[in-house]
């Protein structure tokens, strides 16, 4: 407002001036006009450090939003899919997953199985395997996802149709949905950070931490596996999940036989009975109980 005051007034003399009046009052003048000139330069001045304030202000306010932010680990589920796809780039080269191959329909397959018992919008990513150094597993990873690694030469030599690699897939998803596999690592420390504030001792251990987890990846999947009573309790939810579907049951168990077969025929094979324990007792745990009958 103050700067249109003065524009008016110099518009008003410039346009109102007495032809007639002297050098003098001409110099007066021309020194008011400068005045008022650097009267308008300093308030622009102002204006502009002003905005510059209100600028910087927003710009510290931002960061500590953004430090706020930075100072926590990240979600359960944001990091468990992170660790485990570095986890299957790291060991490319052991696993070699990265080839030609061709198009075998299994995921398609393991949807159709999925929806038809109820899993329902679930993102499916199947890494196919080279060679058998890990017949098959699944990754921890986001609450609707799932990663698979499964062994081609594993999947052949079993005879497996699709039915039955997806019954395969399947038990290997409940394992990561009772969270089995994070139980069965050694490094806790950091998982029980997830989602916490980053202390400055979090901070100076947090890469330390992050590799020995990912190493105590590798050592659950390709020497400790799963438990007794895991495997268990995994064979109990499949049965209880697959009696409504006389064929899905017993494609699971046809299954079981195949890898009991091959555990027992196998020495190649001898190492799988201590990543998934006793294919024979699974028979037992699914052999249904014979019914007496009362005279």
């Amino acid at each position: 407002m103050m700067k249109f005051l003065i524009l008016f007034i110099l518009i008003s003399t410039n346009t109102y001036s007495d032809p007639t009046e002297t050098e003098m009052e001409k110099k007066v003048d021309q020194v008011e006009l400068n005045e008022l000139k650097d009267v308008l330069i300093k308030d622009k001045l102002y204006e502009n450090a002003e905005k510059r304030k209100r600028t910087l202000e927003k710009i510290k306010k931002n960061r500590k939003k953004f430090t706020k932010a930075k100072s926590y680990f990240p979600s359960s589920s944001d990091f468990w899919e992170v660790s485990s796809e570095y986890w299957l780039v790291k060991n490319a080269p052991l696993l070699k997953w990265d080839f030609d191959k061709p198009v075998y329909g299994i995921g398609l397959h393991l949807k159709k199985t999925l929806l038809k018992l109820g899993f329902v919008e679930k993102n499916i990513k199947i890494i196919y395997s080279k060679n058998d150094v890990v017949p098959h597993f699944a990754l921890p990873t986001s609450k609707e996802s799932y990663i698979f690694v499964l062994s081609v030469p594993f999947i052949k030599v079993m005879d497996l149709s699709k039915v039955q690699i997806s019954m395969l897939l399947l038990e290997d998803l409940l394992r990561v949905n009772e969270q089995y596999f994070i139980e069965n690592l050694k490094t806790q420390s950091i998982v029980k950070k997830l989602g916490k504030e980053i202390t400055e001792k979090d901070l100076k251990n947090r890469m330390r931490e992050f590799n020995n987890l990912i190493s105590d990846y590798s050592d659950v999947i390709f020497n400790r596996g799963y438990t007794f009573q895991q495997q268990f309790e995994v064979t109990r939810k499949m049965n209880d999940l697959l009696k409504p579907y006389p064929d899905y049951w017993n494609a699971y168990y046809q299954l079981c036989q195949k890898r009991d077969i091959l555990t027992r025929a196998n020495t190649q094979y001898k190492k799988y009975m201590k990543l998934y324990p006793s294919p024979v007792m699974q028979l037992s745990w699914l052999k249904p109980k014979e019914q007496t009958t009362i005279p």
